[in-house]
């Protein structure tokens, strides 16, 4: 009997370690962003930097300042951190506003791509600075 409870501890043992290792591989540390939507200058500004996208999880987005305005952000792929293109993978799209997080569904590694980059677009015109902290994984 001593013997069955030793391989039960040592079974558990392996398996949370397991565990552990799975979410360590994730690209999951918080990364900020700044996003300057100006009339004057369309598109400049409108995405984060590429990370590498490690694992199926959700990617994360959190707003914490938009003056009182709000965009709407979906998760791109791209092939490289240089890619000078974000692909669309058919991921939704997201209504941010100061205080709002979401995780955010994405198809980036299941569309084959090693990147991945939010995109935004403002929800009206006029020029706003929105920030926070993003991440292309989640635990």
């Amino acid at each position: 009997m001593k013997k069955v409870f030793a391989l039960m501890g040592l079974m558990s043992v392996l398996v949370l370690g397991l565990t552990e290792v799975s979410y360590a591989e994730g690209n999951w540390s918080d990364t900020k962003f700044k996003f300057n939507f100006g009339d004057w200058q369309p598109y400049s500004g409108w995405k984060t930097e590429k990370r590498v996208k490690r694992d199926y999880t959700s990617s994360y987005m959190s707003c914490k300042s938009s003056n009182g305005r709000s965009y709407t952000a979906e998760v791109m792929g791209a092939k490289s951190k240089t890619d000078e293109w974000a692909y669309d993978v058919g991921s939704p799209a997201y209504r941010f506003s100061e205080g709002y997080t979401y995780y955010m569904t994405n198809y980036v590694k299941e569309k084959k791509y090693t990147y991945a980059t939010i995109m935004a677009t403002p929800n009206s015109s006029g020029n706003f600075v929105a920030t926070g902290y993003w991440s292309p994984d989640s635990i």
